[in-house]
């Protein structure tokens, strides 16, 4: 049974993963003790004490992870994406509809996990400046994944929201349809990553409420959406 997707590799031992809804809900944000999670990285066989997470609440926050020790006191600050620097760190992010987007700097060897909904849309532009801030990384030497999330043909939203979305990232961001607007996640980011001037940007466009390989909040409901995990690991020897 597959129960998890490649999102990035880089062929010299970096990788980003995505579980699927077949490996079990992987529980809240900070959920450190869920034994699906548990499971699913012993399954991988990797350490799960490298494990790094933060509480999502759907912000543009980003927080940066410099060294091993301080994973064990972030994982109850408020933030939706994680950079780090660091190989012994597996940062990891919680998602089920919203978009999940890696960045890797493979000069500086610096990864990025971040969490970008409706609301957090434009977090993937504060962590691109902490980036250059701190690492010194180069907007076009960046490689972004957009990961599986909620399309533009199922997430169907009120007019205010859509005029809202479309005010702050473009027409783009917003498909009209016979029967209402829908947002594109896709779209909003593409537009921000040009703006950027990101060199190399990925698209997985998997909708994760059509393809029932993922959990989806949209299409199962509040109460028995499967929420998954995107992760990312850097090989030590790299």
């Amino acid at each position: 049974m597959e129960t998890n997707i490649e999102l990035f590799n880089d062929g010299r031992g970096c990788t980003c993963f995505m579980s699927l809804r077949a490996a079990g809900s992987m529980g809240q944000s900070d959920d450190t003790g869920n034994i699906n999670r548990i499971s699913f990285f012993k399954d991988m066989g990797i350490d799960y004490s490298r494990v790094c997470t933060v509480t999502q609440l759907h912000t543009r926050k980003v927080v940066n992870v410099s060294d091993y020790e301080d994973r064990e006191s972030i994982v109850h600050i408020e933030a939706d994406g994680m950079v780090t620097a660091s190989a012994k760190i597996i940062p990891l992010i919680t998602v089920a509809d919203c978009m999940p987007i890696f960045i890797y700097d493979s000069h500086n060897m610096v990864r990025t996990l971040l969490h970008s909904g409706w609301q957090g849309t434009g977090i993937v532009k504060n962590a691109i400046s902490i980036m250059k801030d701190i690492y010194g990384s180069k907007p076009e030497e960046l490689h972004v994944v957009l990961g599986p999330s909620i399309g533009d043909c199922c997430y169907k939203v009120d007019q205010n929201r859509a005029e809202k979305f479309s005010k702050e990232w473009g027409s783009s961001s917003v498909v009209i349809k016979s029967d209402g607007p829908y947002l594109s996640l896709k779209n909003a980011n593409l537009k921000i990553l040009a703006d950027e001037g990101v060199g190399m940007v990925t698209d997985k466009n998997y909708c994760t409420c059509c393809d029932k390989r993922f959990g989806s909040f949209r299409r199962e409901g509040p109460d028995n959406f499967n929420r998954m995990i995107v992760g990312s690991i850097l090989n030590p020897s790299v």
